[in-house]
């Protein structure tokens, strides 16, 4: 693990990132913590998974938390079917995926799920 002579202030992270590889849970995913003094105000879940062809699909979507600032949300859909052989955004699809400005949260058991209203 890295470590620091000096330690940034409050709100500064010295240009640390604030991402990396970390186990979840459900909870911890459906929960409204924030970290290194920010407030909470969105979840982006994202991933990439392959078909049994080796179609690669990638997606993101944003859910607004419970005390987040309303904005749009999104849905970033990308897949190799547009032109055969990239991985490259699927227009057609994202356009159909209604955007949510709150999200209905559920956690049951380790699961939490995100459902539009």
């Amino acid at each position: 693990m890295r470590t620091f002579k000096t330690i940034p202030e409050r709100g500064d992270f010295g240009f640390q990132q604030l991402v990396g590889p970390h186990q979840v849970s459900g909870a911890s995913m459906g929960g409204s913590r924030g970290f290194f003094g920010l407030q909470l105000s969105k979840s982006s879940p994202f991933g990439s998974v392959r078909d049994e062809d080796g179609n690669i699909y990638s997606f993101v979507r944003s859910l607004l938390a419970p005390g987040g600032t309303p904005n749009p949300t999104k849905f970033i859909y990308l897949n190799n079917h547009v032109d055969g052989v990239n991985l490259r955004m699927d227009h057609e699809k994202m356009a159909r995926q209604a955007l949510t400005p709150k999200p209905l949260q559920t956690l049951d058991g380790d699961t939490v799920r995100w459902t539009s209203l």
